[in-house]
């Protein structure tokens, strides 16, 4: 039985394992928690209390019922041990969710259907989008499965159908003109000045050289993700160099973490050259984008800068927003390449397959912006008729 309390450098706390136990006593698995304890002695003795609850519950033929946030805290940090690329939307619903599992001490086994549908109206009552709230949902769904898979007590029979309702969703892509002034507003070389740096990009990249290769990230990183359909993460996180055709660079390779499959692309002439400059300048790490700390680890996607240029660019006037929902750096490069493709006459199923889409069901979105046989032909006819 483990017993041995630990520290967590991000916590002042000292932390233990708990057992999980099958019916029969044995240990399947342990889950992390806190003590809410800094002082060791203290916290052994909290560890060791806790683990004798334990073996009293499977004594009396009782599941393990933990408190419901310190089970979130275990699977977001499985999440983050991970290096999954949602660890920020968990982090993000996790802490929206404290205050009201800490107020009531919320179990485990009080996860169901009508704990999901309060939470889902308090954060409508803060405004929260629906889209946000939909993946609240998702998130709470899967920690309920999670906590199922492991035996723990959770609530049976739970239907959870309807706590997702079906949101119109806007796709928001580059319109014509726009993507010259965003790139004009990401260029790494561009003469105004940026937050405080010199205006000058030679005096930049002379005084600043970790901001500069910052910028550069920044326009290089969104010409990838126009260029490819990949999504953030998967571009920064599994964009590797043996996935590239060094040779030439002529095709890439992107692991589809979200569907586990893999997606070999043509690169661009533009991508192309993004790719083998990128090559010369990072070569010696084995990802595209690497970290600027450590080499051998990925660059985190930080979109803020990215953010910023858009906000420049005035991609987000409210006369677009209203139209077509916002740009955000997140989503709206993935929607431009797949509206390029679907515009430009390229069926759905081909684009399904190139987005790395489980389901076909899921590229419908952009079924809108087929060129349609019909309007192409009363287009014809009104030019006969108006001659």
């Amino acid at each position: 039985m483990a017993r041995e309390i630990y520290q967590d450098e991000k916590s002042p706390y000292w932390y233990y394992q708990v057992p999980v136990l099958d019916k029969h006593g044995h240990v399947v698995s342990y889950i992390r928690r806190s003590t809410k304890r800094t002082v060791a002695a203290e916290a052994r003795r909290v560890a060791q209390r806790a683990i004798r609850e334990v073996l009293d519950r499977v004594q009396h033929g009782l599941k393990d019922d933990p408190l419901l946030l310190d089970f979130i805290d275990d699977c977001v940090a499985a999440t983050r041990a991970a290096k999954k690329s949602d660890l920020k939307n968990q982090v993000i619903f996790r802490n929206w969710l404290e205050p009201i599992l800490t107020k009531k001490r919320v179990m485990v086994s009080q996860l169901d259907r009508t704990l999901l549908t309060a939470c889902r109206k308090q954060f409508s009552r803060e405004g929260k989008s629906e889209g946000y709230c939909n993946n609240l949902m998702t998130f709470m769904i899967s920690i309920y499965n999670q906590a199922d898979d492991l035996g723990l007590d959770v609530a049976q029979n739970v239907n959870f159908k309807g706590l997702k309702p079906k949101v119109k969703q806007k796709t928001r892509y580059l319109m014509v003109g726009e993507e010259p002034r965003l790139l004009a507003e990401l260029d790494p070389k561009r003469a105004h000045a940026v937050g405080g740096y010199p205006t000058d990009y030679e005096e930049r990249l002379a005084k600043f050289p970790s901001f500069q290769r910052q910028l550069q990230d920044q326009y290089d990183l969104s010409i990838v993700l126009t260029d490819t359909g990949v999504r953030a993460g998967e571009a920064t996180e599994t964009g590797l160099w043996y996935c590239v055709n060094t040779n030439d660079f002529s095709t890439v390779n992107f692991y589809r973490e979200k569907v586990g499959e893999e997606g070999n692309l043509v690169c661009t002439n533009r991508l192309s050259e993004v790719l083998e400059r990128r090559y010369r300048q990072h070569g010696n790490s084995p990802y595209i984008f690497p970290s600027r700390d450590d080499p051998m680890k990925p660059r985190g996607y930080a979109p803020k800068g990215i953010n910023r240029a858009i906000a420049r660019a005035k991609l987000n006037e409210p006369h677009m927003v209203k139209r077509y929902g916002r740009f955000t750096a997140m989503h709206s490069f993935r929607h431009t390449f797949a509206s390029r493709l679907v515009q430009h006459g390229m069926s759905l199923f081909q684009v399904a397959q190139l987005l790395g889409h489980s389901d076909e069901q899921m590229t419908k979105r952009y079924a809108h912006l087929s060129p349609a046989s019909n309007a192409i032909r009363a287009a014809e006819i009104l030019n006969e008729v108006q001659r």
